[in-house]
């Protein structure tokens, strides 16, 4: 309710890209940072610009995220219970990162928190906060399997259904990003511009090449890698100003 008010509200006044970087986000933000460890701001623009579309939306085009947004509804739905949530949760993790460390089928795999810390070591899983909330659902699991400690409170179940919602929402951006290598402003193309190759005045140039040794500090990519939608430290590549606030128009632009 709140997200859809604020979201009529940008949409009844001028200039609401700027209104909602500089005024609404840092708002949502400090209320999403009380609550959460890790949030992105770059989902969050996007809540605010209306162009997502609520938890558990059905939006996921990646495989893995397709499985978890199925076994989302049936835990709403209550065909499952949370124990049983965690234990296919724990199996789609685990899939998971098999899949991308590209285990081949049939190989043996390591015990799931050495999986963890091996996504880790290949930029897989970069925070470190996502790395104990894998570990956390494991956890989980396997007190259920050995203890028979299945009653898991509601409120955690509810808090990490919707952190892996984010989780694999972040990740079908990211994916999505990195698809997307040009743009179209003013009726021309242009290629996107990687993090970490931006022009900087001089006087910044030693402070920002010390920056980009660390992921984005707003959408979390890597040196070489291209920014998600709506990330504020992303350059335009027509006039190299803040891509999120230029006048530079985009065939896809939301207004």
């Amino acid at each position: 309710m709140l997200n859809q008010g604020i979201y009529y509200y940008l949409c009844s006044v001028p200039n609401r890209r700027k209104i909602a970087n500089s005024v609404v986000r840092p708002i949502f933000q400090e209320l999403l940072e009380a609550y959460f460890p890790v949030t992105y701001p770059s989902l969050l623009r996007r809540h605010l610009e209306g162009r997502l579309s609520g938890s558990f939306a059905g939006d996921f085009t990646d495989e893995t995220g397709q499985q978890y947004d199925v076994l989302v509804h049936r835990l709403k739905l209550k065909v499952i219970s949370g124990y049983e949530f965690v234990r296919d949760l724990d199996d789609l993790l685990t899939e998971f990162m098999l899949f991308q460390l590209e285990y081949a089928p049939g190989d043996k795999s390591p015990k799931f928190n050495l999986l963890v810390d091996e996504c880790g070591k290949n930029d897989i899983l970069r925070d470190k906060e996502i790395r104990k909330r894998f570990n956390r659902v494991h956890f989980l699991r396997t007190r259920g399997l050995h203890r028979l400690e299945k009653e898991i409170p509601d409120s955690e179940i509810s808090q990490i259904a919707l952190q892996f919602y984010v989780f694999f929402e972040y990740l079908k951006d990211y994916w999505e990003a990195q698809e997307e290598k040009t743009v179209i402003l003013q009726g021309k193309r242009y290629r996107r511009i990687r993090y970490g190759k931006e022009s900087m005045p001089k006087e910044l140039e030693s402070t920002w090449s010390e920056m980009v040794t660390r992921p984005c500090g707003d959408c979390e990519v890597i040196q070489g890698e291209l920014h998600l939608e709506g990330c504020d430290l992303e350059s335009c590549p027509r006039c190299f100003g803040q891509f999120l606030g230029c006048e530079c128009k985009r065939e896809d632009d939301w207004e």
